[in-house]
């Protein structure tokens, strides 16, 4: 462990515990490991291009180093094999170190090809987003796509480490940041309504990568390591960490991927929120209240094109609902993320479609 880590993060998981580390170099922390362990690197591609510096130092310590579009086909179950046998082709084994370096698509990938290639590898995640920095990163879920079905495969296989650091945020876009930020309001939400309002305050600095920006991140993750070392397989607390994600997958889905997940999460707090309202769970007070940021963090996004068929059979197909029930993360009456079960025959695309009319009309088209 080299002497420029900052600040380290311990989560528990079912059989032993992993760090998330911060620091100021990323390649010296992937220095110090490979003169342990051969290394195998799946890379964004996205990295290579603006990081090429650090991926030129990675190549001198890889015994390979794999280029992966972080794009959501990529992550089809179709894809897997091929990545595989480029790794079997540079003749890596069981004892060998495979590292991830890029966001949450990249992450998918390699914790889910760690997962089934020789029984099970040792990884490394080096998040190079702001979403996974500060959410994804740890929580052990691996999710791949199975054709039109988005990550309805996985696995729970965490990274033994995870090393952060702030060099890779500054060539992120406003789009990706905002992403990133996204998730930020959702753990900050679930965690209490005070702490929420803070980020909030704070989001013009944090959108110029301003501010305390590490200090959120890190305080997203251990919001987060609550919830997880308790339920680590989603079985019940955990769930709340999906709020936003019922509606936000269906956007997604509704959109062809033109909205990116952690903005799709944020308009889909917006809707959870509101829906709370109209089937008389939560108070408008919250919905007020979280709105304005919300709004802020999507704006741009709410008038992109959203096939209503494509978005009731994503939100129907989501993984928590039961045979009659939708199962969704509503603000109650406290101002608090809780599970809720809301009966199929409650008309919710109406409701959802009537709330993304009125948020073009009363938002946007005054502007």
């Amino acid at each position: 462990m080299s002497s420029n880590i900052e600040n380290s993060l311990l989560v528990k998981s079912g059989q032993d515990i992993y760090e998330a580390l911060f620091v100021n170099s990323a390649i010296e922390e992937l220095v110090d490991i490979s003169n342990h362990k051969r290394i195998f690197v799946l890379a964004d591609s996205n990295v290579v291009n603006h990081h090429s510096e650090f991926i030129n130092k990675v190549k001198k310590i890889a015994t390979d180093i794999i280029l992966v579009n972080p794009f959501e086909d990529s992550k089809q179950l179709s894809e897997i094999p091929i990545y595989i046998n480029l790794l079997l082709d540079a003749e890596i084994r069981r004892g060998d170190l495979l590292v991830g370096v890029g966001g949450g698509i990249i992450q998918d990938i390699t914790g889910f090809i760690a997962t089934i290639m020789f029984r099970g590898l040792n990884w490394i995640f080096i998040p190079t987003t702001l979403a996974a920095q500060a959410d994804s990163c740890i929580g052990s879920k691996t999710s791949i796509n199975l054709g039109h079905r988005k990550n309805t495969l996985g696995t729970y296989h965490h990274a033994k480490k995870i090393i952060i650091s702030a060099e890779f945020l500054h060539t992120l876009s406003a789009r990706e940041i905002r992403a990133g930020l996204g998730e930020m309001l959702k753990v900050h939400a679930i965690e209490d309504k005070g702490k929420f309002d803070e980020i909030a305050s704070n989001y013009s600095l944090l959108l110029n990568l301003k501010g305390d920006l590490t200090r959120f991140i890190h305080q997203s993750l251990e919001f987060k390591r609550k919830k997880i070392e308790i339920d680590e397989k989603d079985e019940g607390p955990r769930l709340v960490m999906n709020y936003g994600h019922s509606f936000g997958h269906a956007l997604e889905a509704a959109s062809n991927f033109q909205i990116p997940h952690g903005i799709a999460v944020s308009m889909g707090m917006d809707i959870a929120n509101y829906i709370s309202v109209k089937i008389d769970f939560g108070k408008k007070d919250d919905f007020d209240r979280m709105h304005p940021i919300l709004i802020k963090n999507s704006d741009e996004f709410w008038n992109k094109s959203i096939d209503k068929s494509k978005f009731s059979k994503a939100l129907l197909a989501d993984k928590k609902n039961t045979l009659d029930s939708y199962v969704f993360i509503l603000t109650d009456k406290l101002g608090v993320p809780s599970v809720k079960k809301v009966s199929m025959d409650v008309d919710i695309d109406k409701l959802v479609f009537d709330y993304i009319e009125d948020v073009r009309a009363n938002e946007f088209n005054k502007k």
